[in-house]
């Protein structure tokens, strides 16, 4: 029998000061990203995360996955969080453990391709707030989707580890300290000696109202862009312009409907009322399966009807538009 196709045994080292493996074995926890999106839909808060991280960067894992997936996503429209200040949070009770995210290549963090610029600045800011290790896949298996962000991956590994995510030493503290001190002091920025300049005859006047308060507001445009001259506060307890009264239901229109394939919400209408439209043509584009979908056009015609907005949750077989 060959050697190479016989079952060999090895004998198993527990020593402490025994030899490391040349391939060991590497093992990532994903509790902190897909833990909960997959067993309560993302719903994990960074303050139920804070009381076991640093326990958990004590198992010795050789990453944790803290971020990615749907975790961007659910936390601005769910739990009210920023995704950024998670990472930079967690980092500092996981000292020892490397961070790991999922990105979903060209759809970067979203639900469909982003422009190159977009997804170069991503992966730039991502290594920045302290990310170190990239999962990268593409929901389509097209390896297209990997050419721009891979490379940025790539050049960010031979450069040194953010500043933010450096030691610090008890100077430092104390730099920071003296900094937010002279912040507060209003001494951060030295006020510039420059005297304003007149208020033309052209300066538009602009109510801004804050809270139950409003102030006026005299804008004068030079070279281009406004410039605020002056801020005058006006007397509390002005009375607010009343809502406008919610828009009746629409009626039955006859025609063919456009309904929802599935549940999701609306990104955006391509058609209003009274467009022409021809069958194939995009409508209305539907975020549902973490992907934007085009609905076409059931028939050509006229658009009678358009019966959500944009950002509307809608159900499966909802009428999201009429053509006749």
């Amino acid at each position: 029998m060959s050697d190479d196709i016989q079952v060999k045994m090895t004998i198993m080292n527990y020593d402490k000061d025994r030899p490391k493996a040349e391939s060991p074995v590497k093992v990532e926890d994903l509790t902190l990203r897909d833990g909960h999106q997959s067993l309560f839909a993302t719903r994990g808060r960074t303050e139920d995360m804070i009381p076991v991280a640093e326990m958990m960067d004590d198992v010795g894992y050789w990453a944790m996955e803290v971020w990615g997936g749907a975790t961007f996503d659910t936390m601005h429209r769910c739990l009210n969080e920023d995704p950024w200040e998670r990472i930079r949070t967690l980092k500092r009770y996981v000292k020892k453990t490397p961070f790991s995210m999922l990105l979903r290549a060209q759809n970067l963090v979203g639900y469909r391709n982003y422009a190159d610029d977009v997804a170069k600045a991503f992966v730039e800011r991502t290594c920045e707030n302290g990310m170190d290790i990239f999962r990268t896949f593409d929901a389509l298996n097209d390896y297209r989707n990997f050419e721009t962000v891979v490379p940025v991956i790539k050049e960010y590994g031979k450069e040194q580890p953010p500043q933010d995510v450096n030691p610090r030493t008890l100077q430092d503290a104390a730099a920071e300290q003296a900094l937010i001190k002279r912040a507060k002091a209003g001494l951060l920025v030295e006020k510039s000696d420059k005297s304003a300049p007149d208020k033309s005859e052209r300066a538009r006047t602009f109510n801004v109202f804050v809270d139950d308060d409003y102030f006026e507001v005299a804008v004068d445009e030079v070279g281009g862009s406004p410039v605020v001259s002056y801020v005058q506060p006006m007397a509390t307890g002005m009375p607010m312009p009343a809502a406008a009264p919610p828009a009746a239901p629409a009626a039955a229109v006859e025609g063919t409907p456009l309904s929802a394939p599935m549940p999701g919400m609306i990104v955006k209408y391509e058609k209003e009322v009274s467009d022409s439209v021809s069958q194939g043509e995009t409508v209305v584009v539907l975020e549902a399966m973490k992907m934007e979908n085009a609905l076409p056009a059931p028939a050509s015609g006229t658009v009678k009807s358009v019966n959500f907005s944009s950002g509307d949750s809608v159900a499966k077989d909802d009428v999201l538009a009429v053509i006749g």
